[in-house]
Formats: C-alpha cells, structure tokens, sequence
C-alpha cells in the first residue's frame, strides 16, 4: 500500500468516526433512540462503502471479481449509498427524514471536510487545501445555526408552537446540500474537463442535488405555511 493510500484509509476512518460521534449527538439530544441512531449509522457506513465502489463504475463481471476490493472509494458514491441507506431506514421507522437531514447536516460536513483534509495531506494541492477549509467553515456555521439559534432543536418547536408558529425542519439540511453542492459545481468548473466521462457524470451529480434540494426546500415551505395558515 502507497503512503497516499494510508493517508486517505486513516482519513476515512477518522470521517467515519466524527461522522458517527456528530450524528449520534445531535440524534439522541433529540430524543432517538441510540439504539436506532446506531442501527442506521452503521446501515449508512454500509451503504456508503457499497455505493462508493459501485457508483460511476462500468461494472462487469471481471470489476466483481477482480477489481471490486482494491478499486478506490468514489465519494459521491459514498453519498448516494449512505443516503439510499438512510432513506430507507427513515422510512421504514416513520421519521420525518427533514428531521433526520438536520441531525445529519454537521455529520455530513465534518466527513467532508476529513477527507479532503486527507487529500490535502497526501496531495497538498491548493484545490484540496480550500475546500477542506471550506467545509470545516460549513461545518462550523451548522454548529452555530444549531447551538445558538437552535435550528432543527425541539426545544425551538415547542417555544414557537406556543405562539402558534410551525417551526420549518430541515433548514440545516438545505445549508448543507445547497453550500455542498454549490462548492463541488465551483471546484469541477475550475477544473474543467469536457472530455472525461467521469467529469460530466460528477457535474450532473451536484446540479440534481442542488436542483433537487430547492425543490424540496419549496414544498416543505409551502406545507409548513398551508399549516400554519390553517391554525
């Protein structure tokens, strides 16, 4: 194994870790069960390992039998596989997954940011040195967002459902996808390659996750306002 592949293993595990240790805080402060919260850390990790060695893979029978173990984890797959992972729990336990985004927000960061810290150690390239400050930067803003003003915090529901106010759950989420996304759209215009396959599908990636978060954001802010209305 290279020095750069031990640096980036060491850096996944230590995102892993702060991944973990972030999600189960702010989860159980929140009332989950820790048993649950660890069910679904542990289905998220799976999922991202699974989807980090499928996603933007021509996959075939020879990469399964030859290539599966040592190919590199692609990190947009680690995203998606962890985020099919969760979907799924979230749904088959009822838990409003606004809710779950917003306890996942800081988590998501701090991974981020670990790794590109890792790329940054390996290859301390000025691209990977900004967006790990970038998203220790994001990360911090969440923890302020949710300490201080007490963001995705029942205890801001409930001090705002006496004054029959619906508090709007996900908006830590929202910050993270949009500043994540945004990030990553800027990082592969910088860097632009036309000519590479795996450029275009990166790119289209991040423009449908940002798409798809406005969209989302609009309907859930547009439910909360029909229901408030409606009190």
């Amino acid at each position: 194994m290279t020095p750069e592949n031990i640096i980036y293993t060491i850096s996944l595990i230590i995102a892993a870790l702060f991944f973990a240790y972030f999600y189960w805080k702010d989860s159980t402060e929140e009332g989950y069960s820790p048993n649950k919260i660890f069910d679904s850390c542990f289905l998220m990790l799976l999922g991202g390992l699974i989807g980090g060695k499928l996603m933007f893979r021509p996959l075939s029978m020879d990469y399964f039998k030859y290539q599966f173990w040592s190919a590199p984890l692609i990190l947009e797959g680690v995203l998606m596989g962890g985020g099919i992972a969760i979907a799924i729990y979230v749904r088959r336990n009822g838990w409003d997954m606004w809710k779950i985004g917003d306890m996942l927000a800081a988590a998501l960061s701090i991974f981020s940011a670990v790794i590109f810290t890792g790329f940054a150690i390996a290859l301390p390239l000025a691209d990977y040195i900004i967006l790990s400050v970038v998203f220790y930067s994001l990360f911090g803003l969440i923890r302020y967002l949710r300490v201080r003003k007490q963001y995705g915090s029942s205890k801001l529901y409930f001090e705002l459902k006496r004054y029959n106010k619906i508090l709007f759950t996900g908006m830590l989420f929202f910050v993270y996808l949009t500043v994540s996304s945004m990030v990553a759209i800027l990082f592969l215009a910088k860097n632009f390659n036309f000519s590479s396959h795996f450029w275009k599908l990166q790119v289209l990636f991040y423009l449908l996750i940002l798409v798809v978060s406005f969209f989302l954001f609009i309907k859930k802010r547009r439910k909360s306002k029909t229901l408030e209305n409606g009190r």
